[in-house]
């Protein structure tokens, strides 16, 4: 029987010279992470990823890049939970 861990780790990185931004939060068996990145033009391009370790499924990984005027990552703090975002960015 697999254990569930309530361990979250959470990483936020800002690459000034590349114009791009990271934050990805582990709980348990699921990843979720956003990647932002300055377009050339105008806006950014945001790419949400997350995975989950089911061990009833095995592993499955979920991916969506999407169009953002606004960086949604420039207010985030380290400590900032993300899945709000997370499922705001994903509605349709």
């Amino acid at each position: 029987m697999a254990t569930k861990s309530k361990e979250k780790a959470i990483a936020l990185t800002k690459k000034e010279d590349t114009k791009k931004w990271s934050q990805e939060t582990r709980k348990g068996n699921t990843t979720e992470c956003i990647d932002v990145e300055k377009l050339a033009n105008k806006g950014f391009l945001v790419v949400l990823h997350k995975s989950v370790d089911d061990p009833k499924k095995g592993y499955q990984s979920y991916c969506k890049k999407l169009y953002s005027e606004t960086n949604p990552l420039e207010d985030m703090e380290e400590e900032s939970p993300m899945s709000k975002l997370f499922t705001e960015l994903l509605k349709d």
